[in-house]
């Protein structure tokens, strides 16, 4: 049997298989929405993972339904009213319709887009479900558009679009930023947005060529 610093090989590799199995799990926790952005090709990817959905119990009654939208896809940071900002994330297919609902009191993270600058992109590629998510930080409304006819629990289709750049000239801060509302009820729901951050299946992929080299070493 080898020894390495006092451990014997096999329980490092139980404990390998233990660590790297921990790692799968957890990274595969989903929010109710996650949207994933990535460098490719000169622009920067932004979609949904797919399973996805929303309650939508908070939000009360829609502002208006069955909303026709045109091609947009966007990520805007802009100062309003005085201190305050507004943040958006849009992807809003051409002839997609969507309902609108309002909602006092959504949490929001911090230096998500902009590092404290005004910033606004657009494309029109966008794809799949029309999807936007608007917070103020100077006023208590916040703003959300759905699928015409969701329903609040329901799963959600996926959606992408791309803007042309790098995380560095979007000004987008890579990490893991959360928008909750409802919190500490049983209508707690968030968005999650990750920047440059592996989806879980290739940390899985990471776990598992970290465990075949170490099988190797052992053999």
């Amino acid at each position: 049997m080898i020894f390495h610093f006092g451990i014997p090989m096999r329980s490092r590799m139980g404990a390998a298989v233990v660590a790297l199995t921990g790692l799968v799990f957890v990274s595969t926790t989903q929010a109710s929405i996650t949207i994933n952005a990535v460098e490719s090709g000169g622009s920067v990817v932004f979609s949904s993972q797919a399973g996805g959905s929303l309650n939508m119990t908070a939000w009360g009654t829609p502002q208006f339904t069955n909303n026709e939208e045109g091609s947009k896809g966007s990520i805007v940071n802009v100062a309003v009213d005085g201190d305050g900002r507004r943040n958006d994330l849009t992807s809003l297919p051409a002839g997609s319709y969507t309902d609108q609902y309002s909602i006092a009191t959504v949490a929001i993270p911090s230096a998500w887009l902009g590092h404290g600058t005004n910033h606004v992109s657009f494309s029109s590629d966008s794809s799949g479900i029309p999807f936007l998510f608007t917070t103020f930080t100077s006023i208590a409304d916040s703003r959300i558009r759905v699928p015409a006819g969701y329903v609040s629990g329901a799963t959600l289709g996926t959606f992408s679009f791309s803007l042309p750049g790098t995380f560095a000239s979007l000004t987008l801060n890579p990490g893991t930023h959360t928008w909750t509302w409802a919190n500490g009820t049983a209508n707690e729901d968030s968005v999650i947005l990750n920047i440059g951050v592996p989806e879980p299946a290739s940390l899985a992929l990471l776990g598992l060529g970290g465990l075949t080299m170490l099988r190797r070493r052992t053999a």
